[in-house]
């Protein structure tokens, strides 16, 4: 095995601890995303009494909320 394979075979492996590393970043951004506006929308939509129209806005932000995240890490 000569050096440029030994170098290919090291950058392939740091790649792929790479995309590992986005990977659980990305989970961790969206896990808390939607630990965040979930609760902050449990909340309102306690307070208004469960009325229709803040929880389907809390629902429509939480889905915006958890594509702009995702769209972060592609």
């Amino acid at each position: 095995m000569n050096a440029t394979r030994k170098l290919d075979l090291y950058l392939e492996s740091f790649n792929q601890r790479l995309r590992s590393l986005l990977l659980l970043q990305g989970s961790a951004v969206l896990a808390l995303v939607l630990l965040v506006v979930g609760g902050i929308g449990a909340w309102f939509s306690a307070e208004s009494g469960f009325a229709s129209t803040t929880t389907n806005a809390f629902r429509i932000l939480l889905v915006l909320a958890l594509v702009f995240a995702s769209l972060r890490f592609l």
